[in-house]
């Protein structure tokens, strides 16, 4: 791997107090402000920011003031910081100023004011700008276990490897406040000040595409981050799908039977190799696959072993297993070289085999891919890749609008006017077998009745939904997934109505009475639940806001509570879950009967039903499907279990999907993939 990109600087000053501030003086909200930040770089394993204290920065009529500096990039100043207030938001500029490539390129349409360039550290212009003294300047490095090593000179004025950056004090000619301006995005003020001579490899011109999505690199384990490496290029699974739904050759080249219905075989690729240059053999990819079947992604395949015979991966399972090829795409599966593994047989790097490798990775939020040249396919165009983790929405979109990336994933449809009318990227999407559905713990007396899930379901306008908040009308769901799924998707089944009184009806008929403040009782339960979200995706709380007042109607009171991915499936593990809403998606593999077993055949699902009986008749249904190899039989079952799915309303759909993708004017050749398993960045060009 190469040697990372420098670390981003964050400067706070340890000074900072309100005017009309008094305590002790060594918690300054300026010094909390700082434990603030190292609190946040340590908990999310931030590697690529040093945090330096300050003793006075100089500008105190606006506390509290932080900067953000990095070799190559103009520094950019903030005031007005609340300690507990803006560190997210503060997190959020470092995210953009990451990004680009001197700080500030192209407009920063976040902000209030329009960015200031003032000459460079070279310049014999008098700005009003002189090196401090060094003393009381502490230099702090934030989570040092992780390998941080900032290139400063403690015995003179701050050092960034080939440049020097002076502390900031204010321009004698200038007003302060116009200098620190409040920005309506992530606290960011005018940015200001100097600029360093050397480059950074996500500075080296137009050759680098730029690639942003919500997702942060947390390990090399597959099985938590596989989804990065198979959907970047960097690793390829022994079978692979196409956008058409068509089963492709990953690693393998091609793959049969035998007459048992048991064994599998496979063919490799003939003289492809591994990252380091290393064969690809059977026996290193048996080995790899041995690790992938050991986890639980892969828990529903009959697994009896796999082993290399000659120059083929052999698999064999205990029963048959119509569904293997399609679930041998699934991310956990990604094939890696022998080098990857330590000692105690887990993955310590990733050699892999796909059209990109990893030339260096900074912290959770960045890779650097290099094009394999030895890659066994079609080489890719673009040599450089740079793919930025950027997990909030709004901050992803304005990326977007100022044109600040190439490729942005996983745009928010409330952005997507916005980003169009900006001019610098354009927003391509289609639609996907992926759902925003709620779900209820069936064994709640307020959900064990099928009439009072069918009522909920009733009363939600998925229509107004889809046209005003999520701005297409095309994604209300009238069943569980959308008609691109066409052999999962039945047109028989009648679409999920609208229709308020019918729900009353349905209440009233299952003995839901309506007390004095309007919401409906039985038994001394009232009709009332705690419904959790997913705050990470902005939609979602929005849309949880508009169906609380719906079924308000009805005579239901629901507490919304937004969080991050993880509480619904530690609500669901410790019992406490009583009605979630979130995003599912049907193709984890090319085959939903993957998602079906495990959200509607088991007591408690991670992210569909909870004590729901029907999965007693589910289970039957999804065994006979996996070991048939009659299609006829198949689309029979597949019928059968939606009609029970969609009659009984374990799980409601609200709203079908739409993978958005913004995509700079600069590229050509995009292809949006609607099982999400790859981005195909190898086919990217640059016009």
């Amino acid at each position: 791997m190469t040697t990372m990109s420098p670390p981003i600087c964050l400067s706070v000053c340890m000074r900072c107090k309100p005017s009309a501030w008094s305590g002790d003086d060594d918690r300054r909200p300026g010094a909390v402000l700082a434990e603030e930040i190292d609190r946040r770089c340590v908990a999310d394993g931030v590697c690529d920011i040093v945090l330096r204290e300050i003793r006075c920065m100089s500008q105190c009529n606006r506390p509290c003031v932080a900067a953000l500096s990095c070799d190559g990039k103009f520094t950019s100043l903030f005031g007005d910081l609340a300690p507990q207030r803006d560190v997210e938001a503060l997190f959020e500029a470092v995210n953009l100023y990451r990004m680009r490539r001197d700080g500030v390129d192209g407009p920063l349409r976040a902000t209030a004011c329009t960015p200031r360039r003032y000459p460079r550290a070279d310049s014999s212009a008098r700005i009003g700008v002189r090196p401090r003294a060094s003393t009381g300047l502490s230099l702090k490095t934030c989570s040092p276990r992780l390998g941080v090593t900032p290139a400063f000179d403690r015995t003179a004025h701050r050092r960034i490897s080939a440049g020097k950056i002076a502390t900031l004090e204010r321009p004698a000619a200038m007003d302060s406040r116009q200098i620190l301006r409040r920005a309506l995005l992530a606290g960011a003020v005018a940015l200001t000040t100097l600029v360093l001579p050397s480059m950074t490899y996500a500075q080296q011109g137009d050759a680098l595409l730029r690639v942003v999505a919500p997702w942060e690199y947390t390990s090399n384990d597959p099985t938590d981050t596989g989804y990065i490496l198979a959907r970047m290029g960097i690793a390829d699974t022994l079978v692979q799908v196409e956008p058409d739904g068509k089963l492709i050759g990953g690693v393998a080249s091609s793959w049969t039977i035998d007459a048992d219905k048991l064994t599998w075989r496979f063919a490799l690729r003939p003289g492809a190799t591994f990252h380091d240059g290393s064969q690809i053999t059977a026996s290193a990819v048996a080995t790899s696959l041995k690790a992938a079947f050991a986890g639980e992604s892969l828990s529903a395949v009959p697994f009896d072993g796999v082993a290399a015979e000659g120059e083929q991966v052999v698999i064999r399972t205990r029963t048959p297993f119509s569904v293997l090829p399609p679930f041998l795409t699934d991310y956990a599966s990604v094939i890696l070289a022998p080098s990857s593994y330590g000692s105690d047989g887990k993955v310590q790097k990733i050699v892999a085999s796909g059209p990109y490798r990893i030339a260096a990775i900074d912290g959770k939020t960045i890779l650097d891919l290099e094009r394999f040249d030895g890659y066994a396919r079609t080489k890719p165009a673009i040599a450089k890749v740079r793919y930025t983790a950027v997990g909030n929405g709004n901050t992803r979109a304005n990326i977007a609008v100022a044109g600040d990336a190439d490729l942005v994933f996983t745009v928010a449809p409330t952005a997507i006017s916005r980003i169009d009318a900006a001019g610098q990227m354009k927003v391509e999407s289609v639609t996907i077998p992926r759902i925003r559905p709620i779900a209820f713990n069936s064994g709640l007396a307020q959900f064990e009745d099928v009439r009072v899930r069918r009522a909920i379901s009733m009363a939600i306008d998925r229509a107004g939904i889809a046209s005003a908040i999520l701005r297409h009308p095309g994604s209300a769901a009238t069943q569980l997934l959308p008609p691109l799924m066409k052999d999962w998707h039945d047109p028989s089944l009648p679409p999920i109505a609208y229709d308020v009184e019918g729900a009353k009806k349905l209440l009233a008929e299952a003995g839901w009475v309506p007390e004095a403040d309007g919401i409906r009782a039985k038994g001394g339960v009232r009709l009332a639940a705690r419904m959790l979200t997913l705050s990470g995706r902005a939609e979602l709380p929005v849309m949880a806001t508009a169906i609380q007042a719906q079924l308000r109607q009805i005579g239901m009171e629901i507490a919304i509570e937004a969080g991050q991915a993880a509480i619904i499936p530690a609500a669901i593990k410790d019992g406490t879950m009583q009605m979630t809403m979130f995003a599912r998606t049907y193709v984890n593999v090319p085959e939903v009967i993957a998602t079906i077993i495990p959200d509607y055949t088991r007591e408690r699902s991670t992210w569909g039903t909870m004590n729901w009986p029907g999965r007693d008749r589910i289970r039957p249904l999804t065994e006979e499907y996996v070991t048939s190899f009659d299609d006829a039989r198949k689309a029979a079952l597949r019928r059968e279990i939606m009609k029970i799915i969609h009659d009984e309303a374990p799980v409601i759909p609200v709203s079908w999907f739409e993978h958005t993708v913004a995509v700079s004017k600069r590229v050509t050749g995009v292809e949006i993939d609607p099982y999400e398993m790859r981005y195909l960045i190898d086919r990217v060009r640059f016009r």
